[in-house]
């Protein structure tokens, strides 16, 4: 963790882990991933010094991760998603940084301070 926030002592270690946010095709393309993160880190990172992410697009998993049912894979339709991979991990995180996700040096992995909390308002910045 001390890695991560570039710091020389962290006094909490709670860690908060967003494993994975899915959309279905009609809701994407309009920030409503980011809203739920927003609001999961509203509710969620109390007691928490670090939320972490490791963006990925669904699309390059195996066949039934999780043990997902084919029809809510079917209804994903992850097959109509970019498929150069590195283009659409590198987007993953400029949206993820959106929310106040750095990228920790080395690793595939995305951390949000939450020392203070989060506090950030609603909607994010683009570029930001």
């Amino acid at each position: 963790m001390n890695h991560a926030l570039n710091i020389d002592e962290v006094y909490n270690q709670n860690l908060l882990i967003i494993d994975r946010v899915e959309i279905l095709p009609r809701y994407r393309g309009h920030d409503y991933g980011l809203q739920a993160m927003h609001l999961m880190l509203g509710h969620l990172a109390l007691g928490c010094r670090l939320a972490a992410i490791k963006p990925y697009p669904l699309q390059f998993e195996g066949d039934n991760p999780l043990g997902e049912s084919r029809a809510w894979r079917h209804r994903l339709r992850l097959e109509k998603l970019p498929r150069n991979q590195a283009s659409a991990t590198r987007r993953l995180r400029q949206h993820y940084s959106r929310l106040g996700f750095a990228l920790v040096k080395g690793t595939p992995l995305m951390v949000l301070d939450l020392d203070e909390g989060y506090r950030r308002s609603w909607p994010p910045v683009r570029g930001a």
